[in-house]
């Protein structure tokens, strides 16, 4: 069970950092593979550093990733429009 738990977040993590990749691209026009191959090598050389500054950097990137829900969840919220959820459930 173990290495079927290792093999599938291995595989996993290689989506992500494609995914990643993908979304660089559409940004600044880098190309896909160099910049999943550059988070990973970054991410690396993070985790190498010690579980203190690789725990100091995962809080604040969900810090950021929390604040930024909140940004766009306050900015959505005021172009909604409640007559449009009428009637709800017809």
């Amino acid at each position: 069970m173990g290495w079927a738990y290792w093999g599938g977040y291995l595989i996993a993590s290689g989506y992500v950092t494609l995914g990643f990749g993908g979304y660089l691209e559409q940004l600044s026009g880098l190309p896909r593979g160099p910049a999943a191959v550059g988070l990973g090598i970054v991410l690396a050389l993070l985790n190498l550093r010690g579980v203190r500054v690789s725990s100091r950097f995962q809080t604040l990137l969900v810090a950021f990733e929390v604040t930024a829900l909140f940004v766009i969840a306050g900015v959505g919220s005021m172009h909604a429009r409640p007559a449009l959820l009428t009637p709800f459930m017809p």
